[in-house]
């Protein structure tokens, strides 16, 4: 699997980023679920930063959980949104993985973690959103 990801708009202090998911395997596989998301913060796992996974202003109408079937070098897609007043920001890093192997880190991000933030993710889709 690998994961890519690219801007997805923002909106008053709102920032959504859009990320597909490439089956990389000869064969099919299959994910359901949320990704987990993880923020770091020198060095260690932020515990206090909850996530949400419900409707956000980015995400007006996330997906259901679903069962998505990955066909090889098929795509699945996820969402994430990060509200926040960008006051007292610090450098870290957000890690992912999927709800298949959530021990496995598939993308690490440098970031910014700021005192008043939210965070939103989407279940994973078969389909991009519109």
């Amino acid at each position: 699997m690998t994961i890519t990801s690219s801007p997805g708009g923002s909106a008053a202090g709102h920032e959504k980023t859009a990320f597909t998911v490439t089956n990389t395997s000869s064969t099919a596989c299959t994910l359901r679920g949320y990704p987990l998301l993880q923020w770091i913060e020198n060095g260690r796992i932020d515990s206090n930063q909850s996530v949400s996974h419900g409707p956000a202003m980015t995400i007006p109408h996330p997906p259901p959980v679903q069962l998505v079937v990955l066909s090889p070098r098929g795509h699945a897609y996820f969402y994430e949104e990060v509200a926040s007043d960008f006051n007292s920001c610090v450098p870290a890093q957000v890690w992912l993985s999927l709800p298949s192997d959530p021990a496995h880190i598939v993308q690490s991000s440098p970031t910014m973690r700021c005192t008043t933030m939210t965070l939103t993710v989407t279940a994973i889709s078969g389909a991009p959103q519109a």
